[in-house]
C-alpha cells in the first residue's frame, strides 16, 4: 500500500512539474535565443531548405492511458483515435513546411527531422491540472544534390506549457487547441534552429464554427 501511494504521488509530481521531460528551453526570440536569430524584413536565412523528411520510427512506444503521466515515447490525444505515429508525423510536416517557406538565402539543403519523443498531455492532465508538452527530435541537414552531410544530426529539445482545466477549455473555445499551440511552437523553433530567423507574429487560431441555425416547420394541432 505504501509503495502504491508513493508511486501515485510521484506520477502526480511528474504531471504537475513536468519533471520527467527535458528542461524547458527559452522561447525563440527571447533572451539568449534572440541573439542567435535574425529579424526584420531583409533578414536572410542561414540555409535554403529545398525539402524536408520527417521520420517517426515505429519503435517509439505509444501510450494511450488516461493517467496523469502515461509512460511512453508518444502521448497524443489532440487528434481522433488513430495512427499516432502518422499524426505526429503530420504535425511535424505542417510545421516544417511553414517554417521553411521563409527560406530566402544560404546554402541549399534538405532537412531531415527524426522524432525521438512526443509527449503531450493525457486527457486526465488536460482536464484537471495541465503540465508540459515535451518534444525531442534530431535535425540533420544534407546537400540536395549529393546527399553529403552539411550539418550532422543534433538533438533539439523543447517544452511548452500545457493548459489544464478551465484554462484549457477557454483556449479550445478560442481555437487554441493542443495541435495549434504545438505546431506554432515547432514553427518558431525550426525557424530559429535551422534558418536562424526570429519568429514572426503567430497566425491567429480559427475558433470552432458556430452551428448554423435550423428551422423546423411546426404543424398546427387539430
Amino acid at each position: 500500500m505504501a509503495q502504491g501511494r508513493i508511486r501515485r504521488a510521484l506520477l502526480l509530481c511528474l504531471a504537475l512539474a513536468g519533471c520527467a521531460g527535458p528542461d524547458p528551453v527559452p522561447d525563440p526570440g527571447s533572451g539568449a535565443r534572440s541573439e542567435a536569430c535574425r529579424s526584420g524584413a531583409e533578414a536572410l536565412s542561414r540555409y535554403d531548405v529545398r525539402g524536408v523528411i520527417v521520420r517517426v520510427p515505429r519503435a517509439l512506444s505509444v501510450a494511450e492511458g488516461t493517467g496523469y503521466y502515461p509512460l511512453g515515447d508518444i502521448v497524443w490525444h489532440g487528434d481522433p483515435p488513430g495512427d499516432r505515429h502518422a499524426q505526429v508525423q503530420q504535425i511535424f510536416l505542417e510545421a516544417a513546411e511553414e517554417a521553411f517557406a521563409r527560406s530566402n538565402g544560404g546554402r541549399p539543403v534538405v532537412a531531415t527531422l527524426q522524432v525521438a519523443y512526443f509527449h503531450a498531455l493525457s486527457e486526465t492532465a488536460r482536464a484537471w491540472i495541465g503540465g508540459w508538452h515535451s518534444l525531442r527530435f534530431e535535425v540533420t541537414l544534407t546537400d540536395p544534390a549529393t546527399g553529403a552531410v552539411v550539418v550532422p544530426a543534433h538533438l533539439v529539445s523543447l517544452q511548452l506549457r500545457g493548459y489544464g482545466g478551465a484554462r484549457a477549455r477557454a483556449a479550445e473555445a478560442r481555437g487554441e487547441t493542443q495541435r495549434y499551440r504545438i505546431t506554432r511552437k515547432l514553427v518558431d523553433v525550426l525557424g530559429v534552429v535551422v534558418l536562424g530567423l526570429c519568429p514572426l507574429p503567430p497566425v491567429p487560431p480559427v475558433p470552432p464554427a458556430e452551428l448554423p441555425e435550423r428551422v423546423a416547420p411546426i404543424r398546427p394541432r387539430g
